[in-house]
C-alpha cells in the first residue's frame, strides 16, 4: 500500500461513511457470513435427530406391541374381543413405521 492508496482511500472515505450510515438508517443493511464449519454441525445435528426419531420410534413400537400381546394373554375382553386386535394394531404400527423410515432414509443423512 503506497501512499497514493493511503489518499484515495481518505478522499472516499466520508462518502463511504455518508452511504453507510443512510442505509444504517433505512434499515436496508445487509450483513452476509459464510461458516462452512456451520453446515457440518448442523448436518450432524441433522443426523443424530433422525437416529433419535428412529430408536423413539423403535421403542414405540416395542411397548405398543408388548402392551397388545399382554392385553391378549391375560383375557382384557371387552366389547370388541372378537375383533382380531392384535393383528389389526401390529399392522397399523408397522405402516406407520415403514413411512417414517422411509422418509428418514429418503432425507438422505441417516
Amino acid at each position: 500500500m503506497n501512499s497514493y492508496d493511503v489518499v484515495d482511500n481518505s478522499i472516499h472515505l466520508p462518502s463511504l461513511l455518508r452511504k453507510t450510515l443512510t442505509h444504517l438508517n433505512k434499515g436496508k443493511t445487509r450483513v452476509e457470513m459464510k461458516l462452512p464449519q456451520l453446515e457440518f454441525l448442523l448436518a450432524k445435528v441433522d443426523r443424530a435427530a433422525n437416529r433419535i426419531s428412529f430408536s423413539i420410534m423403535l421403542l414405540s413400537f416395542s411397548i405398543i406391541l408388548a402392551c397388545i400381546i399382554l392385553g391378549e394373554a391375560f383375557g382384557a375382553r371387552s366389547l370388541i374381543s372378537n375383533i382380531p386386535i392384535l393383528g389389526i394394531a401390529v399392522t397399523i404400527v408397522l405402516f406407520m413405521f415403514m413411512i417414517v423410515l422411509l422418509s428418514i432414509f429418503r432425507s438422505g443423512r441417516f
